[in-house]
């Protein structure tokens, strides 16, 4: 087998690409001289014939289009040094040695689908499990399988991991059929970032709001609740009860946020006059809306990671 050097990402990516998303024709070659991939599009169809249609009328007929002669017309010039690299490509695979690059294949749907089986049959809990093999078995399974993971972060990092190393095993096997062997084994590591602690980051959060919160004037209490309160591990938000009197100011509590999105919503408690509050969603702070009654302080989405 000839040994090569490999571009794992990109190999990766060209494995991963779906020509039909974007409706787009498109192809991914591998070059057998020095195991580069290169994305070939419409674009790079279109910048093609310019450069021929260019080239048929400054060089004699029958001459060969050199790289020299390719890269001294304008539309070539025109171009990015990643552009330059496909549209050498293409013209290379089009009127020169096609046998020089090798189409990379899709992962195919099928395959895809067996992966995510046979991934959920690895989940330890028995919940989880149903609840994933439920989600494949409907119609559009592998955007039920995502959502159902987006659920949990820990378990969707475990999904990816297996799925890499499938992949891993996928682009191996492929190159081993055309006759390639990597130089560069080590590079197929991929490593996933660390998942952020999001539980530390939003304490932190919580005590900055305190901090300052406790010193408005008319905030009585002040009480975490929510998903923080509990042992999850990725809380979705921070959720806060306020509890002030009747003349309490809210708008301070609102530039809390710090740019962030917070909620002000009426509490479903009993107030010491007797009143229960009912649930309300307010499209804006004024000043007393809430007062006799505690209030959510909710933070919403303010807290993200790189996935």
């Amino acid at each position: 087998m000839k040994q090569l050097p490999i571009n794992w990402e990109a190999l990766r990516m060209a494995f991963e690409d779906d020509p039909d998303e974007f409706g787009t024709e498109r192809a991914n070659y591998f070059d057998l001289e020095n195991g580069e991939v290169v994305f070939v599009d419409e674009e790079v169809r279109s910048t093609v014939e310019c450069i021929i249609n260019e080239l048929d009328e400054v060089l004699d007929e029958g001459a060969d289009r050199t790289d020299e002669a390719i890269r001294e017309t304008a539309a070539f010039q025109r171009l990015s040094e990643i552009e330059q690299s496909s549209v050498l490509t293409a013209i290379k695979r089009e009127y020169g040695d096609p046998g020089q690059f090798e189409e990379i294949p899709q992962i195919d749907s099928h395959d895809a689908y067996e992966w995510m089986q046979s991934f959920v049959e690895t989940v330890a809990d028995d919940t989880t499990r149903r609840r994933l093999r439920e989600a494949i078995a409907q119609r559009k399974p592998f955007r039920r399988f995502r959502d159902a993971l987006a659920q949990d972060r820990r378990l969707e990092r475990q999904w990816r991991e297996f799925e890499i190393a499938r992949q891993r095993e996928t682009m191996i096997k492929w190159l081993h059929s055309i006759g390639v062997e990597p130089a560069n084994p080590e590079g197929m590591r991929h490593d996933l970032p660390p998942l952020p602690d999001l539980r530390r980051i939003m304490f932190a959060e919580v005590r900055r709001f305190v901090r300052f919160a406790r010193d408005i004037k008319g905030v009585r209490r002040i009480a975490l609740t929510g998903s923080l309160a509990t042992g999850k591990e990725f809380p979705k938000d921070i959720d806060i009860l306020v509890t002030v009197s009747d003349d309490c100011d809210l708008a301070p509590l609102a530039r809390l946020g710090d740019g962030r999105q917070i909620t002000f919503r009426n509490s479903v408690v009993g107030w010491s006059d007797g009143v229960a509050a009912f649930p309300r969603i307010c499209p804006a702070i004024p000043a007393n809306s809430f007062s006799g009654r505690s209030v959510w302080c909710t933070a919403v989405g303010s807290l993200s990671e790189e996935r």
